[in-house]
């Protein structure tokens, strides 16, 4: 996945999912690739899976709403080893 010029995701090795009272909760890991370097990415997001969901189709399955990003952390090639992160500032809800 091409995410700007010359850097783009690599495989994801890590992830976990688990759903409570309703809402998904996904916690994601992932490599960024961009010439010789590479980054180390952590993503935490939520899923709401309320029948008052615009997505909900009255089915078992209880649509596709848009998984909510809450944190995104990065770290790069040293610190990720010795657990290192840098939250990443995300834009405001609209």
């Amino acid at each position: 996945m091409e995410l700007g010029t010359g850097l783009e995701a690599g495989g994801v090795f890590s992830s976990s999912s688990c759903i409570e009272d309703d809402v998904h909760q996904l916690v994601m890991e992932f490599q960024l690739n961009g010439g010789n370097s590479w980054a180390q990415c952590r993503c935490h997001g939520l899923k709401f899976l309320t029948s008052n969901d615009n997505s909900f189709n009255g089915s078992s399955s209880k649509g596709d709403a848009a998984v909510e990003i809450i944190s995104l952390s990065v770290s790069n090639m040293d610190a990720a080893f010795n657990g290192g992160w840098v939250d990443i500032a995300l834009p405001p809800k609209s």
